[in-house]
């Protein structure tokens, strides 16, 4: 398929490319095959797609997977895959509940992956592999470890859940319309935290008022964001906070079993 292609089913369906929600089309079928081979669908994987658009990815999954179940929000897209396979849900992948699946594989709009990976990340979303693209800036801030300028919030959300693997990068050329960078093809296996924790809300909370602030050191930014934890400190800046674990360090420099560190003292604070 090549930008003429898109272009002329686009037109056929009434469309236009969406640039402001960072729409683009794969062109590539290579491309797509790789995916599919990256997340090793069996027969009896049942696979979820988010934003199918013309279905490049889609045909295939169906051609390997017992089932695809496809989410898009845009209505004139549905069903583009004639396949008994795939069931396509009508909605915003933000908040429609997914059918049970065990295998994700996308390429997903770029104004919302980072929405959607935290969505997938969820407790009570449960899967084995998924296999998504994204902008090579943003994979690479996925698989980020401390001290690295990339490492954050997405970075230690994600090791808590899963494994992370930057597998092909991908250039801008096999996109229409054409983005300003490049991406990358990821691949994410769930598997239990790799340490425990009292108060998983909390450490969550914690991660995310620490990296909102990420130039100040961790005692200033829990003091800071103690009433947005709902930590029920007596007052902001008690001494408590001045026996923080790793409280001189700014959050890059924290590994995510040094939060879990921090979350526990808190908890045993209250």
């Amino acid at each position: 398929m090549d930008a003429m292609d898109v272009r002329a089913k686009l037109e056929a369906l009434g469309l236009r490319v969406r640039k402001r929600l960072g729409q683009s089309f794969l062109l590539d079928e290579r491309i797509a095959e790789r995916a599919v081979a990256h997340a090793g669908i069996k027969e009896d994987d049942t696979v979820l797609e988010i934003g199918p658009g013309l279905g490049i990815l889609t045909a295939r999954l169906a051609g390997r997977a017992g089932k695809v179940i496809a989410v898009e929000t845009e209505g004139r897209f549905l069903g583009l895959v004639k396949d008994r396979k795939v069931e396509y849900i009508h909605g915003d992948a933000l908040k429609v509940k997914f059918p049970p699946f065990n295998k994700v594989v996308s390429n997903l709009p770029y104004s919302i992956s980072t929405p959607v990976t935290f969505r997938l990340l969820e407790p009570d979303i449960e899967f084995e592999t998924a296999v998504l693209m994204y902008q090579l800036e943003f994979a690479e801030r996925l698989a980020a470890g401390p001290g690295s300028k990339d490492y954050g919030r997405l970075s230690v959300s994600v090791y808590v859940r899963a494994k992370v693997e930057l597998l092909d990068k991908v250039p801008s050329s096999a996109f229409y319309p054409r983005p300003k960078v490049d991406s990358c093809l990821v691949r994410m296996k769930t598997r239990p935290p790799p340490f425990d924790t009292m108060d998983w809300n909390l450490f969550h909370r914690v991660v995310k008022v620490a990296f909102s602030q990420r130039r100040k050191k961790l005692r200033n930014s829990l003091r800071n964001g103690l009433k947005e934890m709902a930590v029920p400190f007596q007052s902001l800046g008690t001494p408590d906070i001045d026996k923080v674990p790793y409280r001189d360090k700014r959050p890059e420099e924290l590994t995510p079993e040094q939060f879990g560190e921090v979350s526990d003292f808190l908890c045993e604070e209250e």
